[in-house]
């Protein structure tokens, strides 16, 4: 019955006569298996993402080396194609590809981008920019605002935006909001496409406790404003300060931002799950860390790591040191094998129409390929040509 309904779907797709709607992509940056693991332990119970019907493995290789970075992966999982470290949506001799983004909007639907780093950086920069270095924030600030490919954005990095910038994104129909309080009271109906930066640089860990809006109300805001549009939408989420916890094998703060991932990951669930419509895919762009859940005596210790009250957490937030992630990691026998990325294979999960898709083995190429075939968004049917990039 399962093959009959699938081949029923696939049918439909080929002829046109059904396509998915809506499509929630969300990105735990460094997210491997063993992050997953370890916090499910953590919490004690199954994560949401792990709920999810489908499963499969994806390789996380870049154009150039096997151990990928954001720019190259997050391109990957945005256009199909493969390139070079520190590129985004731009082949290895220069050219610009089209993002899943892009092309979406080609067929009216509505896109947002939801992010705890800077919205210009490399994971979510890879929806809607092309340029030829990921350190080029300023120039992927300017092609947000400029540009026409994203109707909602949410996260850090006011740095990269001058006041003559937010202006310009006043002017072409952004309403601009920093503060939780801002984001929270805003009204869908009375707003068309919203820019809201909360932190000069990248929010706060979850850990730190601080007043900023949590990655679970930024999506749930997102989805609000962007399922207006009766085209459907697109929206991906990134959980962008697992790999930056995972860089300073800081498994405190690692944890903490996983559990914030997955429960933007719920909002994403229980929207899809009303709407009918709306394909959810949870996946990372790639392992950070090589973390190990044993330093060679056949035991973790998650009790250690509970032990730790959130007051206790954020007083030793303050005053820790790389030493002390060591520490902490080694009282509770888990083991890091880098302060980089590494090669493994990472996870995807998948709910909604669709979602059988996403299972076995599969490419980071792969994932924006199958989306614009459940969609039927023309991903590769247009010419280098046709994207503006800025200079």
């Amino acid at each position: 019955m399962r093959k009959a309904l699938v081949f029923l779907l696939l049918s439909l797709l080929a002829v046109g006569l059904f396509a998915v709607k809506n499509v929630i992509f969300l990105i735990g940056d460094g997210m491997g298996l063993a992050h997953i693991t370890l916090t499910s332990y953590f919490v004690g119970k199954p994560l949401e993402m792990m709920k999810m019907p489908y499963s499969g493995l994806m390789y996380t290789y870049s154009a150039n080396s096997f151990v990928t970075d954001s720019a190259a992966a997050g391109t990957a999982l945005a256009t199909g194609y493969k390139t070079f470290n520190g590129m985004i949506c731009m082949t290895p001799d220069g050219k610009p590809v089209m993002t899943l983004f892009e092309a979406a909007k080609k067929v009216g639907k509505a896109t947002g981008v939801v992010t705890t780093t800077r919205v210009t950086h490399a994971t979510p920069a890879a929806f809607y920019a092309h340029v030829k270095n990921r350190d080029e924030e300023k120039e992927i600030a300017r092609q947000l605002v400029e540009g026409t490919t994203i109707d909602v954005a949410f996260g850090g990095g006011m740095k990269h935006f001058s006041e003559e910038l937010l202006e310009k994104a006043k002017a072409n129909g952004f309403t601009v909001v920093t503060t939780r309080e801002e984001l929270l009271n805003l009204d869908p109906s009375a707003v068309k496409r919203v820019l809201g930066i909360f932190a000069r640089s990248h929010l706060s860990y979850y850990v730190d406790g601080e007043d900023r809006p949590s990655l679970a109300e930024m999506t749930r805001k997102a989805i609000e404003i962007l399922s207006k549009n009766e085209e459907g939408f697109f929206l991906m989420v990134e959980g962008g300060r697992i790999d930056h916890a995972a860089h300073g094998n800081d498994v405190v703060a690692m944890i903490y931002d996983t559990i914030e991932f997955d429960e933007a990951v719920k909002v994403a669930l229980e929207f899809a799950k009303k709407d009918g419509d709306t394909l959810v895919v949870v996946t990372a762009d790639h392992e950070t860390g090589g973390l190990g859940l044993s330093n060679g005596k056949y035991a973790i210790d998650v009790e250690k790591l509970r032990s730790y009250s959130k007051i206790s957490i954020e007083k030793l937030m303050k005053e820790i040191t790389p030493d002390n992630f060591e520490i902490i990691s080694a009282h509770a026998l888990i083991g890091w094998t880098t302060h980089t990325h590494s090669a493994i294979m990472v996870p995807v999960f998948a709910e909604g129409p669709g979602a059988e898709e996403f299972t076995g083995i599969m490419d980071n190429t792969d994932i924006p390929k199958m989306i614009a075939e459940l969609t039927d968004v023309p991903l590769h049917e247009y010419y280098f040509t046709e994207i503006a990039v800025g200079e």
